[in-house]
């Protein structure tokens, strides 16, 4: 199956706003249609059916010269009913024609134009993230990626949901109607440049399938599969999955959270869905050369560079944590910080640490 795109949000205003004429100007038509049949058969006096007067109105009206049914020359009134019905009927059928053209090719072009953008832009993209599969769990996969502001490209073989995830998200997500378990598909996406690739198909085959190819197209892409069945984990690590999540699993220790700890929860609800401040508790790598590398928490620098809180620190080669870690802590090239703050905050941090310059904070 070939990937195919939907038309972008511009232009779905665009069509719409073309869907609305064309209905207007159908619904215009159908009352001189009606109003005509009608006026004829009144005109007669009921010595035609209505099937002879609609036939009479529309020959009338698209001029096809076929035999009139209804001898207008000998009722009164009906030569100059006729006129009227030509004049105002004929202006209609042609504005109904050009508005159902323009319709027609607005389509089609747009998603022409759509599918040559958006293929120039996916031949370029990298270090994005693939999302396979928009179905219930997918959805909000893809809302967080936005909200957290991560170039992301979704393949899903259903083009409704691909064209409303384009009138949803426009530009900020590009969304692709393929087959996840198709080479050819996760090429189109840029998988080989991909930083990340997120399995939620809700098949366990499709997931596999998708799963051993985006891992043979990039060995070093990490892919995280959504499953709901715990004996095939191991088949998905084998397969090349570099983790497995159960939505199931999750979602019974939330409501298990939510009795135990209910406090905890609305806090990281609120901390979630907070339209004003979106936080997140993020992770910021230390890199070689970094101007923090050596140097305390304290005298680091990053609460100037940004008001965020580092909540724990990854290092040495085992990957274990510090929690909390104390003002005197040092930092090292390697070290990753987790921290806690709004979105825009921790990337003008991720700037700072990694040496660019340093973000003028508004």
């Amino acid at each position: 199956m070939s990937p195919r795109l939907p038309i972008p949000g511009s232009t779905v205003a665009r069509v719409g706003a073309l869907r609305n004429n064309l209905i207007r100007a159908g619904l215009m038509l159908l009352a001189v249609l009606s109003g005509a049949t009608i006026g004829y058969y009144l005109l007669g006096q009921g010595r035609w059916s209505l099937l002879d007067c609609l036939f009479m109105t529309v020959i009338t009206l698209s001029t096809v010269g076929y035999r009139e049914v209804i001898p207008i020359y000998q009722m009164p009134g009906a030569e100059v009913f006729t006129i009227l019905v030509i004049l105002v009927g004929m202006g209609l059928v042609v504005y109904f024609a050009s508005t159902l053209t323009a319709f027609v090719i607005d389509i089609n072009l747009g998603a022409l134009l759509a599918r040559r953008k958006m293929l120039k832009n996916l031949e370029t993209i990298k270090n994005h993230i693939i999302v396979c599969g928009a179905g219930q769990t997918g959805v909000h996969v893809i809302e967080e990626l936005v909200l957290s502001k991560v170039p992301c490209v979704v393949l899903d073989q259903d083009p409704a949901q691909i064209q409303s995830l384009t009138d949803q998200y426009g530009q900020l997500v590009a969304a692709v109607v393929g087959d996840a378990t198709q080479d050819e598909s996760l090429i189109m996406v840029g998988v080989q440049r991909a930083k990340a690739l997120v399995v939620t198909l809700g098949d366990e085959m499709a997931t596999l399938y998708c799963t051993l190819s985006a891992r043979q197209l990039n060995p070093s892409l990490r892919i995280i599969a959504s499953s709901d069945n715990l004996k095939a984990e191991q088949k998905l690590k084998h397969a090349g999955a570099s983790s497995v999540i159960y939505p199931r699993i999750i979602g019974s220790r939330r409501i298990a959270s939510e009795l135990i700890r209910p406090q905890v929860v609305t806090f990281l609800d609120l901390m979630l869905r907070d339209k004003d401040r979106i936080l997140r508790i993020e992770e910021v790598h230390v890199p070689e050369r970094s101007r923090v590398a050596g140097r305390s928490l304290m005298d680091s620098g990053i609460r100037q560079a940004a008001d965020v809180l580092v909540v724990a620190i990854q290092s040495g080669p085992d990957g274990s944590f510090s929690y909390n870690p104390g003002p005197k802590t040092v930092l090292k090239a390697g070290d990753v910080l987790i921290v806690l703050g709004e979105i825009s905050k921790v990337q003008s941090v991720r700037e700072y640490v990694e040496g660019k310059e340093f973000p003028r904070l508004t």
